[in-house]
């Protein structure tokens, strides 16, 4: 499926560890941060299958045939981004996922705070999971719907169902009927005619990532311009809830710390965590 001798010499690895299947890409690279031997950074934990990945909060999946899914560990320090800064490596990561749609497929995806990327309508393409398992270790996980798409009910379910609801639309237009509510698109359904290779596909994300991340790190106002320009959330109403409060505005935009940024009254509010709820 990989060219892992390809995937080795791009620029941005130092190291890269492959799995055919693994329960989740970022458990390992959390494994690998707390180990006492030395890993060279930054180092990519890609597998062809995950059978236990991790969204946020409570989120189960697996990762259907023709997914991409894969970690990157690093120390964010060495990249120049401080720890008041790792929101907004989320939304950076998102943004080269955009680079990557429009380069290779010629298609403008949207950044869905905080941490998805979906099409015009909405349709989930790519999530990201990040985490900090020690101050100088930054785990950044990535999946993308590049040749099929899974569909997840809205209905809440029992964590050890959540991954048996999952269910999968292949490129052809074949399988099962979506289920109502949450939903996801492939990458390759959106490029119509357009042959998507993994190894490309990765190789061209982890470039664009690597000057996205140099980027944040000098603080160019460009990235952050590019950033709002893909906001799926723009100008809309969103409810957010945040730890035992709930929070609705207007969205005005990310803030340079990857903050969402809510018009709530008179007030103009950044919020770094939360879960939306509700847009209108």
């Amino acid at each position: 499926m990989f060219d892992l001798k390809r995937i080795s010499e791009c620029a941005l690895l130092a190291s890269l560890e492959h799995h055919a299947q693994i329960g989740s890409t970022n458990d390992r690279a959390k494994q690998l941060a707390a180990a006492p031997s030395a890993t060279e950074l930054p180092m990519l934990i890609l597998a062809d299958t995950q059978t236990a990945g991790r969204g946020r909060g409570e989120n189960r999946w697996q990762s259907a045939p023709g997914a991409l899914t894969f970690s990157l560990l690093l120390d964010p320090q060495r990249h120049g981004i401080s720890a008041d800064r790792l929101p907004a490596v989320s939304i950076t990561t998102a943004s080269a996922v955009c680079d990557l749609a429009e380069t290779l497929a010629g298609v403008e995806l949207k950044i869905k705070w905080p941490n998805d990327v979906v099409d015009q309508h909405g349709r989930k393409v790519a999530g990201i999971l990040l985490e900090a398992p020690r101050s100088d270790r930054l785990v950044i996980g990535v999946g993308i719907n590049l040749h099929s798409a899974p569909l997840l009910s809205a209905t809440p379910l029992p964590l050890a169902d959540r991954a048996e609801a999952v269910q999968t639309r292949s490129t052809a237009g074949q399988a099962a009927a979506a289920l109502p509510g949450r939903q996801a698109v492939s990458l390759a359904e959106l490029a119509t005619g357009t042959a998507l290779d993994p190894t490309i596909t990765l190789c061209t994300l982890l470039d664009a990532f690597k000057e996205a991340l140099a980027r944040l790190a000098r603080n160019d106002a460009l990235l952050w311009r590019e950033w709002n320009g893909r906001n799926a959330l723009g100008g809309r109403e969103v409810t957010l809830g945040s730890h035992d409060a709930r929070h609705t505005g207007v969205c005005e935009g990310f803030a340079h710390n990857g903050a969402l940024r809510l018009s709530e009254g008179e007030t103009i509010r950044e919020h770094l965590a939360g879960t939306v709820l509700a847009v209108r």
